[in-house]
């Protein structure tokens, strides 16, 4: 029984180390910043990059909506991309770091309105249309 245990967590730490390697690599694709909320990779792919990053077909992606919400008197953004098939992606949280580029530990409503702004216009550039919803 001692054995099962063992051999579980062993097997647990390996799937976690793979996971975190497999983190660092799309980290480093991105360039290896933490703040980049968006990478717009050359085969038409957009990679979003909060927490785990994921990449998207921009062909597919009807719009992205905005929003923000607060907690105890500090506010986050979030935003979800909604594809042309009607689906929805997993909410993204971001806040004031992406355009200050390091750690923002408190978060007022008028960074979290900039930060938007920063995000919309680098997908406006791009023809993404994206608003913000309440």
């Amino acid at each position: 029984m001692v054995y099962v245990l063992i051999g579980i967590v062993v097997l647990i730490t390996l799937l976690a180390i793979i996971l975190i390697a497999g983190m660092s690599k799309k980290a480093k694709q991105s360039g290896g910043n933490p703040f980049v909320v968006f990478e717009f990779l050359p085969n038409g792919q957009l990679m979003v990059c909060t927490g785990f990053p994921v990449t998207y077909e921009i062909s597919s992606i009807r719009n992205i909506d905005f929003s923000l919400f607060a907690n105890r008197r500090n506010y986050s953004g979030t935003f979800r991309i909604i594809f042309r098939d009607g689906k929805k992606s997993r909410p993204f949280i971001f806040d004031y770091s992406v355009i200050v580029r390091k750690n923002v530990w408190f978060n007022t409503r008028q960074n979290i309105e900039q930060a938007t702004e920063y995000l919309m216009n680098e997908l406006k550039a791009r023809n993404i249309y994206c608003r913000i919803v309440h």
